[in-house]
């Protein structure tokens, strides 16, 4: 089945969903960029360049996210992990949706923003 999706808008609550995290979380609000990718949303065709991109995201957090603590007080429906903020800035939030719908989100810090040039 195949249905149209309001990509700006349903990122924009994706955004939103980790950054209310990020607050609820660290009891202070996130003011750098957030890269939002669901790695659920895949392309019809195999080994395109958005597919290939999704699963290095998967392939690269794996390992690492085994020791993340795993939050949501109904993790059947929702749950979600943060990662260490990284060296430069960066800290890494994966959420699910019902055990199998996953949505990474990256943020970077003003520190991140100036290494990286955002």
């Amino acid at each position: 089945m195949i249905i149209e999706v309001d990509n700006y808008r349903l990122l924009h609550s994706f955004e939103a969903i980790g950054r209310g995290l990020y607050f609820h979380n660290y009891n202070k609000q996130f003011t750098g960029i957030c890269n939002i990718v669901p790695v659920f949303i895949r392309d019809k065709e195999k080994n395109t360049e958005w597919n290939n991109f999704c699963d290095l995201c998967v392939k690269l957090t794996e390992s690492e996210r085994k020791n993340w603590t795993i939050k949501g007080d109904n993790p059947d429906i929702f749950k979600y992990q943060f990662g260490k903020e990284d060296e430069v800035g960066c800290q890494m939030l994966i959420m699910t949706f019902y055990n199998n719908l996953e949505v990474y989100i990256s943020f970077a810090n003003s520190k991140a923003i100036d290494i990286l040039r955002f």
